[in-house]
């Protein structure tokens, strides 16, 4: 079974989720090009949260 991420990388995962679900509906609502900032933002911290789950799973021999 693959271990499910925790902790901090949780974390970094959910808080780029919301990011780009809140910064799209901004969007979407005002239609103001500047929140495709946020939304990048929201990937890149989302990106950041899963490659640092793939490097914890890979120095603790994988999934279980």
């Amino acid at each position: 079974m693959t271990r499910t991420p925790s902790g901090f990388t949780l974390a970094l995962i959910l808080a780029g989720a919301l990011l780009m679900l809140t910064a799209t509906g901004a969007h979407v609502a005002t239609g103001a090009s500047g929140w495709r900032w946020l939304v990048a933002a929201g990937v890149a911290v989302q990106v950041t949260g899963w490659l640092a789950h793939v490097r914890r799973n890979r120095r603790s021999g994988g999934a279980a």
